[in-house]
């Protein structure tokens, strides 16, 4: 429920801030047209500039954007080595703890397995 509640409250501020910039962008382009003083040419040099203002924020936006869920991704597989070897480390302590219940059960039937579990240690 929180999640879902949190992708809609997303969606809102997203479209609001869209609306923002398209607002903004108008009274910009609005204000540069309706400047007597300012030659055409200078009109356009402004406009480019930022055009470009534009595209490097998005870019810087994207990037921020980009280093988090690799951060993310990094921590989620670091998590998942960690609880892997946990699993490993606990399930051999399950298999050994079986081992040792039979071999206290019947000694002389796994004589050879403890001979190898020797050498391999």
């Amino acid at each position: 429920m929180s999640n879902a509640f949190n992708k809609s409250d997303n969606g809102l501020i997203i479209f609001f801030n869209g609306i923002a910039v398209v607002i903004a962008y108008g009274m910009l382009g609005l204000s540069l047209y309706m400047s007597p003083d300012v030659p055409l040419a200078t009109k356009g040099y402004w406009g480019i500039g930022i055009l470009l203002l534009t595209l490097a924020l998005v870019n810087f936006v994207k990037l921020r954007f980009d280093e988090r869920l690799a951060d993310d991704r990094i921590s989620r597989v670091e998590e998942a080595r960690n609880e892997r070897l946990l699993a490993e480390y606990v399930g051999g302590a399950i298999i050994a703890n079986r081992f040792a219940q039979r071999i206290k059960a019947s000694p002389e039937k796994h004589e050879n397995h403890l001979r190898l579990s020797v050498l391999v240690l």
